[in-house]
């Protein structure tokens, strides 16, 4: 292989080796697997908004395992909120009904709000649970301040 250039010494020996397991698959064990859904059998739609997939699993009547299954992109079971449009993709004959129940569907998974905490309590202040404010917090003064030297 001397006489072929740099780029194409690179992928050649792929090439090759992909050419030799299509062709002796099945002496090695290896069946081709249908996909669960073709793609005529899926649609997809622009979602500007949280989406948790539970919350979609739920309204769809449509399991978890198969919403993440069409959706890979998403390794965490939802699509954030992050601002921008996203894609979803689901089976064409849950469509009609999501795009029914879009709007219950943004609202159940639009995440709690997380509080605010303003005031901090001093490590005395906690442990004897009265409600004074620290004037002067000092970073050296909690818990794990030691253990991360």
């Amino acid at each position: 292989m001397n006489y072929l250039p740099a780029e194409t010494k690179n992928y050649v020996p792929a090439f090759i080796a992909i050419t030799y397991v299509m062709e002796y698959s099945r002496e090695h064990n290896l069946y081709p697997v249908s996909p669960a859904y073709s793609y005529f059998e899926v649609d997809t739609v622009v979602v500007n908004q949280p989406v948790n997939f539970r919350t979609l699993a739920t309204t769809l009547d449509l399991p978890v395992d198969v919403i993440s299954y069409l959706n890979p992109i998403y390794k965490r079971g939802l699509i954030p909120d992050v601002g921008g449009n996203y894609v979803l993709r689901l089976p064409t004959n849950k469509m009609a009904l999501y795009l029914l129940s879009q709007e219950s569907i943004f609202a159940e998974s639009m995440p709690p709000a997380r509080p605010v905490m303003n005031n901090y309590k001093s490590k005395a202040s906690r442990d004897n649970n009265e409600d004074e404010e620290v004037s002067n917090y000092d970073p050296n003064s909690y818990r794990g301040a030691n253990q991360a030297r």
